[in-house]
């Protein structure tokens, strides 16, 4: 009987993640892996094991950020590397440097003869350089509130590397990244690396692969009606501390303060100060704040990203339509990504 029971709960849980999204939506972002925060972009390294004991090549490791290990690995050829994003057409490692090159001139003054040379210098790629990786991900929402992230494939451009005009405009070349659902175990040896992701990605930014059943308005109308009533258990406050929504915070998500106005009285004398305040609504969703981690295996040079959650981000405006800030209310995390 017990047997059965887990069964029919397991076959629950699973006909629940199977089920047709009501809104999907693809996107192209350039993300950095530099630990330095790029505007409300950030990259916060979680675990660090480099895959040999030797001194040199441990060193070695531990200097490269996470788009390095994947651009060395090309280099070497343990992570293949495509010309397409349905990766199809494989790149040799002569391929990808000639791909990923770039000329540029050299200027030398000689001060015996007053004159300038001009010469032409080819650069090959070099792993340190590549800080940036691009990620092509589709976001599913789903009917309980969950955005599924399902990374497509992941892309290197030299231009990522190449600051100001005048380069030319290089195709990228692409790579397969594995997409995990289950929580990461750190003190699993196969992960070399692993990095906590945050990544603002504009509504206007998304390609929305269907349409007419859910317009984002509708969606963010949803979440906010799951994270104000009953949905207890998976909104949190922030990223980092998972605590979950008290009443309090769930009433600031019907109504947030914006502005004060202080009022003189010149008959007692007295001010006051009134607060303005303004309802939340789905419209005012300009962004999706997405949290992933991300797991490097140099083994099987193999990219994983584990997404664990999201948060729309709310424009704020005054009573007159001029932007005020961005507000992140809440956080949908699921308690198995928590623990």
């Amino acid at each position: 009987m017990r047997f059965l029971v887990l069964l029919l709960m397991s076959m629950a849980y699973l006909m629940s993640y199977a089920q047709s999204p009501l809104w999907s939506a693809t996107v192209d972002i350039e993300m950095t892996t530099d630990r330095v925060p790029v505007g409300e972009d950030r990259c916060t390294l979680l675990m660090s094991r480099p895959p040999t004991e030797a001194i040199g090549q441990a060193d070695e490791f531990s200097q490269l950020l996470m788009g390095g290990q994947i651009m060395k690995s090309i280099l070497e050829g343990k992570l293949q590397s495509y010309a397409d994003p349905q990766l199809s057409r494989p790149l040799s490692i002569e391929e990808v440097n000639a791909q990923l090159e770039y000329y540029d001139t050299v200027v030398t003054f000689i001060p015996e003869t007053f004159e300038e040379s001009i010469s032409i210098v080819r650069t090959l790629p070099n792993p340190e350089d590549y800080i940036s990786v691009g990620l092509s991900i589709q976001l599913d929402y789903q009917s309980d509130g969950r955005l599924e992230q399902t990374a497509l494939y992941g892309f290197l451009n030299s231009n990522f590397v190449l600051e100001g005009d005048g380069y030319p405009e290089n195709p990228p070349i692409y790579f397969n990244v594995q997409t995990v659902n289950q929580p990461l175990k750190f003190t699993n040896r196969k992960w070399n690396l692993i990095d906590q992701h945050i990544t603002n990605v504009p509504i206007n930014d998304l390609s929305v692969a269907t349409s007419g059943e859910l317009n984002a308005d509708q969606m963010f109308e949803q979440i906010l009606a799951s994270a104000k009533s009953n949905d207890r258990d998976n909104f949190v406050l922030t990223d980092g501390s998972y605590d979950l929504l008290t009443d309090s915070d769930r009433e600031m998500i019907s109504t947030h303060p914006i502005d004060t106005v202080t009022s003189y009285d010149p008959n007692t004398y007295e001010q006051s100060v009134d607060i303005i305040e303004t309802t939340i609504k789905g419209s005012m969703v300009d962004k999706l704040r997405l949290v992933q981690y991300w797991a490097w295996d140099d083994k099987s040079a193999e990219l994983s990203i584990l997404p664990i959650g999201y948060s729309p981000i709310f424009r704020m405006e005054d009573p007159y339509g001029n932007f005020l800030y961005e507000l992140s209310l809440f956080y949908r995390i699921e308690k198995r990504f928590r623990e």
